[in-house]
């Protein structure tokens, strides 16, 4: 066994090779094979290094949702391929009154609220789109053969579960509401002002007083 170590020397993983099978049957490592082995877990630690710094430019770190990088290389591969096909619709939300959050009970809890309010929107999203922390406290959904009918009802059923969680931070007995914008994904127009339909729709909600979906 040899171990595999990324571009710092830290050990990420191992290259193992159990049997060396020759002409004659199974034989015994010798020193040429063990330089070749060690060049092989070289090669595999600079790829496997390669690939979680790539992994980690499409993440946020605070919510391990995807971040912009990464909404836009699941839109291209998942989304945009298939509009042709079937409806698709953008939800934009975020969470009411945040900075009062952040001013009253510190960055901290606001940070547990973030994190909290991700896990509830990624578990109900699951498998029939994705979920990215837009920024701040702002997060886009792209939901998968949806319509702006079907949409609108899924970001409804996430207000009602959001406003009723008993606790979004485990410190504090603190309970928020969220505010939605959805848009039906228009295959003509670019990414970008889908996602611009999608918040302005959100700022029509938060003008209309909060906690509540615009469409």
């Amino acid at each position: 066994m040899i171990p595999v170590t990324d571009s710092k020397g830290k050990v990420i993983g191992a290259f193992q090779a159990v049997n060396k099978l020759t002409e004659s049957g199974y034989g015994s490592f010798d020193e040429q094979d063990v330089k070749r082995l060690a060049m092989a877990a070289a090669y595999c630690g600079r790829t496997l290094d390669a690939y979680l710094l790539y992994q980690e430019t499409l993440v946020d770190v605070l919510t391990g949702l995807k971040n912009r990088c990464g909404f836009w290389e699941y839109y291209e591969e998942h989304v945009e391929p298939a509009l042709e096909r079937q409806p698709a619709s953008l939800i934009m939300c975020d969470v009411d009154f945040f900075k009062l959050v952040n001013d009253t009970y510190g960055h901290a809890v606001g940070d547990e609220v973030l994190v909290s309010v991700g896990g509830i929107l990624k578990k109900q999203v699951g498998e029939l789109g994705e979920v990215a922390r837009w920024g701040g406290e702002e997060f886009l959904i792209v939901l998968k053969d949806h319509d702006l009918a079907k949409a609108v009802q899924f970001a409804e059923s996430l207000r009602l579960l959001v406003e009723e969680s008993p606790s979004i931070s485990e410190s504090q007995r603190l309970k928020v509401t969220m505010s939605f914008g959805v848009t039906e994904i228009d295959s003509q127009l670019t990414v970008e002002k889908n996602v611009d339909a999608a918040d302005k729709k959100l700022y029509q909600a938060k003008e209309n007083g909060r906690n509540q979906v615009g469409c």
